[in-house]
């Protein structure tokens, strides 16, 4: 908002001034000319009177008949004593008749070369005040629509802009979420149309988030449901002991596959909120990495695998320091389940950027099912014992994109296992 402010200020500020000073200066210039023209035959009469005066013997005489016979002011000055500009002096010698206007008179003024004097004759101002009324409405009438003109055209491409945004508003009002407005650098209202854009990606996001849960909880419930059912069945028709606690422990078992799966869908789905109150704070990268893998060290897989750390004590990320952590748990549990012997935890700068890469010596991934794996429920090749629900890298995803950091996975050709990046 603040350019659309500025641009308005630009525009009439640059109209009132250039045309102020275009008009002012074509004024002035019209009114010159006007007078020259008004005062030709005084000029050519002075003209003739200073060859007269500067010819003569007796100066004064001739002043004191002149004066005597048209009743106008004439004086006799020294060029020592009639200062100009160097520019209009020289021309001035030379012949040129000048025209000097106070607020009662015009002064003609005239060189006398063989005096060295100057000839001034003051002449009565002639009523052209009607004239210069009528201009300076005139002028004043085009430097208003000038004004004018120049807010208007400047409008256009806000009306433009703004048309844009409410086709925009419309289409997301009937459900085509995909619509973006094409962003200028130029636009008045840019920041409205990229508040806007983002505000059509998060709902979009959102939508398509809950379809992938809903279909992926009720394909993933569909199994514990099922066998449920058949174990009450099988449980309601024997009277033997044991079966019966077997049949007891999988039906507890069941649910709790069940419950496992409605709280990983409730923490992805608290994942939303958690991020619109998120409040970030200066973090050591170093102190994070460490404290997730600290987090991971109960796990059975962690005793097999070897964890290298390669990251600076003095790298500070402005980051939400749990919800960022809690990224790093996923990718690094995520490397746990695939490695087969070593991680690799590293950054470094690259092309101005930071780079954090986890990196394990597995089988990889398929490249092309990549941004497939970023999704919700969404699990590659897993090794026989993998028990997730393909969770951990859609939440280290959205936590990225809340925090404006680039996640990317693919394979690394040095350790032939799958690496993720994030780039700061």
């Amino acid at each position: 908002m603040k350019k659309l402010g500025f641009s308005l200020v630009f525009v009439i500020l640059s109209a009132v001034f250039l045309l102020g000073f275009a008009l002012d200066s074509f004024f002035q210039n019209l009114n010159e000319a006007q007078v020259d023209d008004e005062y030709l035959s005084h000029k050519q009469m002075v003209k003739s009177l200073a060859k007269v005066i500067d010819h003569s013997q007796d100066t004064q005489v001739a002043l004191a008949m002149w004066e005597d016979n048209s009743q106008q002011t004439i004086k006799l000055t020294p060029i020592a004593q009639f200062p100009l500009p160097p520019e209009l002096n020289q021309s001035f010698i030379k012949g040129e008749v000048l025209l000097l206007e106070s607020s009662e008179a015009i002064t003609i003024n005239v060189f006398l070369p063989n005096k060295k004097s100057v000839l001034s004759v003051s002449v009565t101002k002639l009523n052209n005040q009607t004239n210069n009324e009528w201009l300076k409405l005139v002028f004043s009438s085009l430097f208003y629509i000038g004004v004018l003109a120049s807010v208007i055209i400047w409008l256009f491409p806000l009306i433009r802009q703004l048309s844009n945004l409410k086709k925009a508003t419309n289409e997301v009002a009937n459900g085509n979420f995909e619509v973006r407005i094409k962003h200028q650098r130029t636009s008045y209202i840019s920041d409205i149309e990229s508040a806007f854009n983002q505000m059509a990606h998060k709902i979009q996001m959102l939508i398509d988030d809950n379809k992938l849960l809903t279909s992926a909880v009720s394909h993933d419930l569909r199994t514990p449901i099922a066998r449920l059912r058949f174990g009450i069945e099988a449980l309601e028709e024997t009277q033997d002991p044991e079966r019966m606690q077997a049949y007891i422990k999988r039906l507890n078992q069941d649910i709790g596959e069940m419950e496992s799966l409605i709280s990983v869908m409730l923490s992805y789905a608290k994942l939303e909120q958690s991020m619109n109150q998120m409040a970030k704070q200066p973090c050591e990268l170093c102190n994070l990495v460490e404290g997730a893998i600290e987090r991971r060290k109960q796990s059975t897989k962690f005793k097999n695998i070897d964890i290298r750390l390669n990251v600076a004590n003095d790298i500070v990320l402005e980051v939400e320091q749990n919800l960022f952590q809690m990224a790093l748990i996923n990718l690094i549990n995520n490397a746990l389940e695939h490695a087969n012997s070593l991680i690799v935890i590293e950054y470094i700068q690259q092309a101005g950027k930071g780079v954090l890469s986890i990196t394990d010596d597995g089988k990889g991934i398929n490249e092309e099912q990549a941004n497939e794996l970023l999704k919700p429920f969404r699990r590659g090749a897993s090794k026989p014992d993998y028990s997730g629900y393909g969770m951990g890298l859609a939440i280290v995803d959205r936590v990225c994109y809340w925090h404006g950091i680039e996640f990317s996975i693919g394979n690394c050709d040095e350790m032939g296992g799958a690496r993720a990046e994030m780039v700061f």
